[in-house]
């Protein structure tokens, strides 16, 4: 009888040890998926693509430019106004 609680008593021992691998397991689990929220810093190597859009930004300001052939044509507009005013004096 003695013989087998020492062997229920081992096997308990031996379930507890494997538990505990087990959770430190899951631990170093929980930390590789915390250096998956450091890949979020990856997302600051994103902040360096947006350096790229700073380019794009260019391209915003070639579009600005655009911007200012709008407003030439919005001049040419008030110029034809203008006709517009001197066909009334005329």
């Amino acid at each position: 009888m003695m013989m087998i609680m020492k062997i229920i008593m081992m096997l308990m021992t031996m379930m507890v040890i494997v538990m505990l691998i087990m959770m430190m397991m899951m631990m170093m689990m929980m930390m590789m998926m915390d250096d998956d929220d450091d890949d979020d810093d990856d997302d600051d190597d994103d902040d360096d693509k947006d350096d790229d859009y700073d380019v794009d930004d260019d391209d915003d300001d070639d579009d600005d430019d655009d911007d200012d052939d709008d407003d030439d044509d919005d001049d040419d507009n008030d110029d034809d106004d203008d006709d517009d005013d001197d066909d009334d004096n005329g």
